[in-house]
């Protein structure tokens, strides 16, 4: 084997480990919370691409989310 072989394999051991450290971190608060807020804005794009005026789309989004927190707050 050669040294440089080695050495690749080595640096790409020491990212894989550094990955995973990064994976197993949790997640702020804040940064669900942008993720949420992201997804929200995604989809209202994405209706509005399909069509739909922006007020709709967000009546739709809105309505979708109250009706998963009214299931949660029931079960």
């Amino acid at each position: 084997m050669k040294l440089t072989a080695l050495l690749e394999d080595v640096i790409d051991l020491s990212k894989r480990r550094e990955q995973r450290q990064k994976e197993e971190e949790p997640f702020s608060i804040d940064e669900v919370l942008d993720n949420i807020d992201n997804t929200l804005d995604l989809t209202i794009e994405y209706l509005k691409n399909q069509g739909m005026s922006e007020l709709d789309a967000r009546k739709v989004v809105m309505k979708h989310l109250s009706d998963t927190v009214m299931v949660h707050d029931l079960s």
